[in-house]
């Protein structure tokens, strides 16, 4: 990016600039080197970036954003605002607003990451594609991604997060997009809301914002279908397994390739989808309802399935020795993505090892949740259950009374000292399936694995 500080200055309601420097990035990490970057004090949780206006400026820093200036300000211009997160928002809008690539938003209970990458693969076949990269959903992440836009993107694709009612409202006025997707609703993130039916709401701030003339993608197997659906002010496309959604598909068997048979508006087809099991078939219904909303065509469409490719840490697979498969789900974890990793788990030939970690931010519900998830556990047939966390043993306790043997389960407190006690449980023709929310860092377990059994 390049911008003048004065446009800066205006963007953010300041008529007065006190200097005549040009910007050429936007930063919020005062570790990273950013020569020529405008710096933005972003207060968290944990640290507050005004603390950090000294590294900055060591960094390579030309300007920052403030609240207000400390005692000894380091010698670059500053701008001083009411609420730096707020004016980060507002300049990405400003830059946004300079550039005009089809642009469609991603957001979800789960498997939000996943479509997105997807959609933005099958995009590639016509589009320059810009894309959230990581997990840059946030009122941070979102803004950053942003200001890496240029002329040369001609679609952007931003995956939405939320943690409160107007989080994603406040993303979709930054990002303007006009096509939107939502994957589907489930009780993730209750810590932060009553109920899911708040959740439903606060993803549905997304179609509320998509103008007349935009595409609403909605998920037609889920139980909020219509609930959203109502909310929409422009054209629905509906996405599922149920022949009645507008794209949908009939799985005709194969493991790794998985073969589909792609329904569409725009016709039918054979496709051979780089999957081994069905579980990310709803995220690519999804990704092919963008990519055709985007005006790409089936045929487009389909020589680009194949090449297909998963995020990181999310039902990955690795095949280990002697005869191990390692199934990497360690990213993150709610009720609704642990059922299907579950679901996928049960459908594997060999003895089946669950590694299962805290699900958080659900609220005053926790225990309960992760008791019931004990009995999806049972009824997925897995033969030994270890659970890492303090609710995680709540799981196990709800495996036990659905009939799972207690020398069948073991609970530790956290994956240091799990680690020993699964390297030498598994044994040749195991399936380990290791998933937990990504603060408990299970991909650490998986990396050792991966270790003491690759060939």
């Amino acid at each position: 990016m390049q911008l003048p500080l004065k446009e800066v200055c205006l963007a953010l309601g300041k008529e007065e600039c006190p200097s005549d420097l040009v910007i050429r990035g936007v930063s919020t990490d005062s570790r990273i080197p950013q020569k020529d970057c405008l710096f933005f004090a972003i207060k968290g949780e944990k640290f507050d970036g005004h603390d950090f206006l000294w590294p900055a400026y060591e960094n390579g820093c030309l300007a920052a954003v403030v609240h207000s200036p400390p005692p000894s300000p380091p010698p670059i211009p500053l701008i001083e605002v009411e609420d730096t997160l707020k004016a980060l928002g507002i300049l990405a809008s400003y830059y946004r607003s300079k550039f005009s690539p089809i642009c469609l938003g991603v957001t979800g209970s789960t498997g939000k990451t996943t479509t997105k990458e997807m959609l933005a693969h099958l995009l590639g076949a016509r589009y320059q594609v810009l894309k959230t990269e990581k997990n840059y959903n946030t009122e941070i992440g979102v803004p950053l991604t942003l200001f890496r836009l240029k002329g040369t993107h001609s679609a952007l694709v931003v995956e939405m997060a939320t943690r409160g009612k107007g989080q994603i409202a406040w993303l979709a006025h930054i990002v303007k997009p006009k096509i939107g997707i939502i994957t589907n609703i489930g009780p993730a993130h209750l810590e932060f809301f009553k109920s899911i039916e708040e959740i439903a709401e606060a993803k549905a701030e997304l179609l509320k914002a998509l103008p007349p003339d935009g595409v609403a993608i909605l998920n037609a197997d889920d139980h909020f279908f219509s609930f959203l659906k109502k909310r929409a002010n422009c054209q629905v496309l509906s996405f599922g397994m149920s022949p009645q959604a507008d794209i949908s598909c009939e799985i005709m068997g194969g493991n790794k390739p998985l073969s589909l048979k792609l329904k569409t508006p725009k016709g039918e087809s054979i496709v051979e989808a780089p999957f081994k099991g069905e579980h990310d078939v709803l995220n690519l219904l999804a990704a092919v309802a963008g990519a055709f909303s985007a005006g790409l065509s089936l045929e487009e469409i389909e020589g680009r399935i194949p090449t297909l490719s998963r995020p990181p840490m999310r039902m990955e697979l690795h095949e280990l020795t002697p005869g191990l498969l390692l199934i990497n789900d360690a990213y993150n974890s709610n009720p609704s993505s642990l059922r299907a990793a579950l679901r996928f788990l049960k459908g594997q030939e060999g003895r089946k090892i669950a590694v299962l970690g805290d699900m958080l931010e659900l609220g005053k519900d926790s225990k309960k949740i992760h008791f019931e998830a004990g009995r999806w556990v049972k009824d997925a047939g897995v033969d030994f259950l270890i659970t890492i966390g303090e609710y995680a043993q709540f799981m196990g306790e709800g495996a036990r009374e659905s009939g799972l043997p207690p020398e069948k389960i073991a609970s530790f407190p956290n994956k240091e000292e799990a680690l020993p006690f699964l390297l030498e449980l598994v044994r040749e023709g195991d399936v380990i399936l290791v998933k937990a929310s990504r603060k408990l860092a299970l991909d650490k377990i998986v990396e050792e694995l991966i270790k003491c059994h690759s060939s």
